[in-house]
């Protein structure tokens, strides 16, 4: 039979339903709109059932999002503290695979005062977690109070190039907590060169892993008993907060 309005709506509430966003459902309508049309300048039908079909409400850049994910300063200040704030030696375990006496001595735990500052950094500037890892102390303008986004280390490389030109050429605003933090970092690490890495391993100034980052920040969500959330929405903890005090979020 003919495809009514009424068809197409339906297809689109079944597509969100299904889990696709609001974007992509009104760029299959707007395709389907096109198709309709040249079917009639065909000759093949005499109505455009989606000209006057709903379409899902167009996300826009100020609109809440109703699943965003992020935390608040109460419970980004719970995950935090979850995190030890010094090096931590860890006991052998008992025995070794069944067999008696101990098993060989595991090596300390020296990530926790790191991942501590990148944390908190995250979630106060909305930085993604490739340019922390890639951001030197050369990036980091203590007069200013702002970072400069020059680099970012992903897929086990260094790079210059980011979603686009703007994104590595941009700096961002270091609040006082954030700015009073890294000079404490600062004071701490072993590595403070211009050229150093800000977040680097404490024992080798290599980058941190990201992997072993995002699952000891979520592992830290679950020890605090907040939501666990993703490295990458921490940067919704910032957009949030700016949003809250009126910023255009743009």
């Amino acid at each position: 039979g003919a495809v009514e309005r009424k068809d197409v709506e339906s297809l689109a509430e079944a597509m969100l339903k299904a889990g696709r966003s609001t974007k992509t459902v009104r760029n299959v309508l707007t395709f389907a709109h096109s198709l309709f049309e040249h079917a009639i300048d065909e000759g093949w039908c005499v109505e455009n059932p989606v000209r006057r079909a709903t379409r899902p409400r167009r996300q826009r850049a100020g609109d809440a999002e109703p699943d965003l994910q992020f935390l608040t300063m109460d419970e980004l200040e719970a995950v935090i503290r979850a995190i030890p704030d010094e090096t931590v030696v860890r006991p052998p375990a008992p025995t070794r695979r069944g067999r008696p006496g101990p098993a060989p001595p595991l090596p300390p735990d020296v990530l926790g005062p790191v991942l501590r500052v990148v944390i908190l950094t995250a979630a106060m500037t909305g930085l993604r977690q490739s340019e922390l890892l890639g951001l030197r102390w050369r990036d980091v303008d203590w007069s200013a109070q702002r970072i400069r986004v020059r680099n970012a280390f992903t897929r086990g490389e260094h790079s210059s190039r980011g979603k686009s030109d703007l994104s590595t050429r941009r700096s961002v605003p270091m609040a006082d907590r954030v700015l009073a933090e890294l000079d404490r970092w600062s004071k701490r690490s072993q590595f403070t060169s211009e050229a150093s890495l800000v977040f680097a391993h404490p024992q080798t100034g290599n980058p941190l892993d990201r992997t072993k980052v995002t699952r000891r920040f979520q592992q830290a969500c679950e020890d605090a008993s907040v939501s666990v959330i993703t490295f990458h929405e921490l940067r919704h903890t910032f957009a949030t907060q700016m949003a809250g005090q009126g910023v255009p979020l743009r």
